[in-house]
């Protein structure tokens, strides 16, 4: 596209038979690229993992920069073996190349040799050690039909214990004895026994027919009932538009990092204005929490270390990836790329269509002003904002069934 972020570069380079792929490219800019090359249109690509690792390309040399920094031995052996695939023909033998550092480091030779011999890490099952997880196939066992506590332990062949996951559950609202002779007191979670029988509430459907985890379900429940109700008088449409944003925002990603991003993200939040920063206190958002972290300290509570959806940090995550989102959307020919700092020292006033500061911009300046002036903010360019957005899109579809299944 013309007007898009890499175009000229892309252009450029192309001229000379060379392309690039990344994961700042934007969705249309990766797919031109992809269809060049696989049309030969070009001679040589020079790409991360985004594209080394796991797409079919008609590839007849690899060369990879550095054997063993940052990289694993399935990693290195899938990029290599990008060469000679299947099905598309060379005119000579394919080859691969590992460029490697002088010395005997991760970096150098040894340390290549070292991974392409590594033998594969063994297949484990994560429901031993993911609660959420054991939960999810346990509320999904039940809905499916399993409905007896030892019907569900047949189902994982006696290995996982399913009285913790059901009594969290039935706790929680998710799932309700089935039993005709239940009586629990008041204000106690329901005890499990082996013949108990168990159905899903109207919660629990609506989170395994909408495809979330229970933990997620939590979350999202808690921030649909903020949002109820409502006033946004005095806020202006676009900081609405915010707040609905964050109740899409993906649940797994995560744009903070080490204290600098905290820091950068602390200052960008001030730099949004006012009406940014109410909605993030209305979202669960703390800027007192904010500043704690870019400060270098730890997260407070254990659940907060194991990043439990709903907490602080996980708040603040979300919350960024909408402003994220929200400029996508403020996108047109108003907008400007480029940061610009005002005569107070504040930056990120370059605008949207929308008349609202890009905080891509302002996240990436105050980013370096804290990192160095020559360090790069991941995770935040076009391509990552177009992932962000269609995990965005999934999450309103499975909200939009959550809700019409709660009749709300």
């Amino acid at each position: 596209p013309p007007d898009a972020a890499h175009a000229a570069d892309l252009r450029a380079c192309c001229r000379h038979g060379v392309l690039f792929h990344h994961a700042g490219l934007a969705a249309a800019e990766r797919e031109m690229v992809e269809a060049a090359f696989a049309r030969k249109d070009c001679d040589v690509l020079c790409c991360t993992t985004t594209l080394a690792v796991g797409v079919h390309l008609p590839v007849a040399r690899v060369v990879v920069k550095g054997g063993g920094q940052r990289r694993t031995g399935a990693e290195l052996r899938q990029m290599i073996g990008r060469a000679g695939r299947a099905g598309f023909g060379t005119k000579r033998a394919p080859d691969a190349w590992i460029v490697c550092a002088g010395g005997n480091g991760e970096r150098g030779a040894v340390g290549a040799e070292k991974l392409l011999g590594a033998a594969a890490p063994p297949i484990l099952s994560r429901l031993r050690n993911d609660d959420d997880g054991l939960r999810r196939h346990v509320l999904e066992a039940v809905s499916g039909g399993l409905i007896a506590r030892r019907e569900v332990m047949a189902a994982f062949d006696g290995a996982l214990d399913a009285g913790l996951p059901l009594r969290w559950l039935a706790a929680r609202g998710f799932l309700r004895p089935g039993g005709a002779n239940w009586k629990d007191p008041p204000g106690e979670a329901p005890s499990v026994l082996l013949d108990d029988t168990w159905e899903p509430t109207p919660l629990g459907a609506a989170t395994v027919g909408a495809g979330l985890g229970p933990a997620d379900a939590l979350e999202v429940a808690a921030a649909l009932r903020c949002r109820h109700g409502v006033d946004y008088g005095g806020v202006a449409p676009e900081y609405a538009l915010l707040h609905r944003l964050y109740l899409t925002a993906p649940l797994q990603q995560n744009v903070l990092g080490g204290w600098a991003h905290w820091a950068a993200f602390g200052d960008a939040l001030k730099d949004a204005g006012k009406g940014a920063r109410e909605v993030f206190k209305l979202c669960g958002g703390c800027e007192a929490h904010v500043a704690r972290r870019a400060r270098g300290l730890a997260a407070t509570a254990e659940s907060e270390a194991k990043n439990v959806p709903g907490t602080p940090d996980r708040v603040c995550r979300r919350f960024a990836l909408a402003l994220l989102l929200h400029d996508r959307i403020g996108l047109g020919p108003g907008h400007h790329q480029g940061p610009v700092q005002q005569e107070d020292g504040t930056w990120g006033r370059n605008q949207t269509s929308s008349g609202t500061p890009s905080f891509a911009a302002a996240f990436a300046a105050r980013y370096r002003e804290h990192a160095g002036p020559d360090a790069s903010l991941t995770k935040c360019e076009g391509g990552d904002v177009d992932n962000y957005s269609r995990d965005a899109a999934t999450l309103a579809r499975r909200l939009e069934y959550f809700c019409r299944k709660l009749a709300w």
